[in-house]
């Protein structure tokens, strides 16, 4: 839907620079517009706002007719489709909507669909399990393949296994020779 919106405004934008798909030589007419629809339309983008304005009366009031599903999706609309709904006989006109309201209408409900998995985000403490072997406190040491639930031989005290370096082994990655 993003990228749709974008085109409108791209659209509008493009409108406002270079003659419009829908412009006529009937252009200083405009359409009077009641208060609800006059708060409306204060209520559009700037670009929306432009868009309307460059229509032709006929398509301006044309628009007004529109249910608020068909409204919704005008505003998706490029020009050039547009001029081919308004230019459209009644019968093809209202097949047209009932296609984009089907349309719609499954993009809607795949959108719901997806918000309402019951997506539960929680933050809290780990929770781990102990070994059945470890009531007493005593951790199975690391060794022999073993590598989970278990401790590692320094760690648990013992003389054996992996230990730290008291030196660093050599010279930093960055300061090697690609030879090597």
């Amino acid at each position: 839907m993003k990228k749709l919106l974008m085109t409108s405004v791209a659209a509008a934008t493009a409108m406002a620079m270079a003659p419009n798909a829908m412009a006529d030589d009937h252009m200083e007419m405009q359409v009077e517009l009641t208060t609800q629809q006059q708060a409306m339309y204060d209520g559009w983008s700037d670009a929306n706002r432009m868009a309307y304005d460059a229509w032709p009366a006929d398509v301006q009031a044309y628009y007004w007719t529109l249910t608020p599903m068909q409204a919704e999706a005008w505003w998706q609309l490029t020009d050039e489709q547009r001029v081919a709904i308004f230019e459209m006989v009644p019968a093809q006109r209202a097949a047209t909507w009932q296609s984009i309201s089907q349309q719609m209408n499954k993009r809607s409900a795949t959108t719901q669909s997806a918000s309402s998995t019951n997506v539960r985000y929680q933050s809290g403490a780990v929770v781990q399990t102990v070994p059945a072997n470890t009531v007493q406190g005593d951790y199975p040491i690391c060794a022999d393949g073993r590598t989970d639930a278990c401790i590692q031989p320094r760690a648990a005290g013992k003389n054996w296994g992996n230990r730290p370096l008291d030196y660093w082994p050599g010279k930093p990655a960055s300061e090697m020779d690609d030879d090597s």
